[in-house]
Parts: structure tokens; sequence; C-alpha cells
């Protein structure tokens, strides 16, 4: 169709692709990033370095956290072009006069695309949130390790003076034991 409505199509189609490879072309900057992660936790825990190595496991969860934000966001455009191509494919229909059946069942798979697409949408939605979830437990449970740590650290200390202070007692005990 090369009317005003042929070209709303082809626009859509073009949209949608440049949108495909935009979404794999974050992918793929996303997985090089975590590629180069694993590798330098690697290097900072074959170094014994285990603060370096949980700093970068740190970034490690905020990047899956933004690489499933970004799947997302690219999921639910993908559903909205398939959404357009839909808009598109029935308005080229109409303008053909009356639906024909092999339109109709075209533009019936067009929605189960949609849908599916949706789903995948929700899906990688509700996968982020997950993430960010399990790194919101993490900080908590790193958190309360660290109270843990620090007051048996404090109780160490309480005990370490105790053990002290006893010493100090029996050693004048004993010397007064002695001069006795």
């Amino acid at each position: 169709m090369a009317g005003p409505i042929g070209q709303l199509s082809r626009l859509y189609a073009e949209q949608a692709q440049e949108h495909e490879r935009a979404a794999a072309t974050s992918e793929r900057h996303y997985q090089t990033q975590l590629n180069e992660i694993d590798g330098a936790i690697r290097v900072a825990q074959a170094k014994g370095d285990e603060a370096k190595a949980a700093d970068l496991l740190q970034q490690k969860q905020q990047l899956l956290i933004d690489q499933a934000d970004a799947k997302a966001s690219a999921d639910a455009q993908a559903y909205q072009d398939a959404q357009r191509a839909i808009e598109a494919k029935t308005l080229e229909a109409a303008a053909d006069g009356e639906l024909t059946e092999a339109e109709k069942e075209q533009l019936a798979a067009m929605e189960d695309v949609a849908a599916a697409k949706q789903a995948a949408a929700q899906q990688s939605l509700d996968n982020a949130d997950a993430l960010r979830e399990e790194a919101r437990a993490n900080e908590e449970a790193t958190a309360a390790q660290q109270r843990a740590a620090d007051d048996a650290d404090r109780n160490a200390r309480r005990m370490a003076s105790v053990i002290s202070y006893a010493g100090e007692a029996l050693d004048q005990l004993n010397a007064k034991g002695k001069a006795a």
C-alpha cells in the first residue's frame, strides 16, 4: 500500500526494527560489563582481597538490576510495537474494505504475538523487581552481620578487660599471699 496508511505501516515496522537493534545492543553492553566484573571478582578473590571482591559483587548485583530494568523496558517497547503493527494492519484492512478471513486470521495471530510480548514484558518487570528485593535483602543481611560482628567485638573487648582485671586481682592476691 503506497498511501499514508502504507507509510504508517512502514514507519512502525522501521521503528520496531530499530527498537530490536537497540535492545540487542543494550543486552550485549550489559553482558560485556558483567563479564568484566566477573573477571575482576576472580582476580580479587585470587589475591585474597575479600573487601574488593565484596564491593565488586555489589556492583554486579546493581548491574544485574540495571540489565533487568533495560530488558523490561525493551520488552514493553516490543509489546507497544506489536500493538502498533496490529493498529496499522487493521487500518490497512479497513481501507481495502471488509476484512477477509485471511486478514482476520493474521490479525488474530498478531494479537497472540502481542499478548505473548505483553506477558514477557510483565515477566521481565517481575524479574527486575525480584532482583531489587534480593539486593535489599542482601544489604539487610550484610548490615545485620556487621552489627553482630561489632557486638561480638565489643563483648570480646569487655571480656578481655574483665580477664585482665581478674588477672591483676589474682596477681595482687598472690603477692599478698607470698608476703604473709
